[in-house]
């Protein structure tokens, strides 16, 4: 079975080498999932979305990269998915300005504005009165964080 932290780091050497079809590219790895039959997931993200042809090159590279003779294994690439939570500091910061769910890890849930990220919290702007268009500023530590997701509306 292929290490998760392997799959990790050639998927961001092919993302990261300037050489390849997707140079000049905002495309981060996200998360990597490795099943004990060989099933490795791979899931990117960017500033503007991922396309299925991203998804399609960093495939084709890898799967130059890794020996399928040594070992059986499905690969699959896709975007994160916008109805995921987050799971890097990347994805906080494409959607800053963007409406948020935020859950923390003593249950309760935080809804309003993304309007900053650091490397050790978030500020939310939550709407208290629509009418009056009163706000109040959450700061919200990662360590007190379970989940933050995006609010999707349409």
């Amino acid at each position: 079975m292929r290490s998760k932290e392997k799959i990790a780091e050639l998927i961001t050497k092919i993302i990261n080498d300037e050489n390849n079809e997707l140079k000049n590219s905002d495309i981060f790895l996200v998360d990597v999932k490795v099943t004990s039959d060989n099933k490795i997931s791979v899931f990117i993200d960017s500033e503007d979305g991922i396309k299925i042809s991203d998804c399609a090159i960093i495939n084709k590279l890898a799967e130059s990269e890794l020996d399928r003779e040594s070992e059986d294994f499905e690969l699959i690439v896709s975007s994160a998915g916008i109805d995921k939570p987050f799971k890097v500091i990347k994805q906080y910061i494409k959607n800053i300005g963007k409406s948020v769910e935020a859950q923390t890890i003593d249950g309760s849930k935080i809804i309003g504005t993304l309007k900053e990220v650091t490397d050790l919290f978030i500020v939310i702007e939550k709407l208290i009165n629509q009418k009056n268009k009163n706000a109040e500023i959450e700061k919200l530590m990662f360590e007190h964080l379970k989940q933050v997701k995006l609010i999707i509306t349409f």
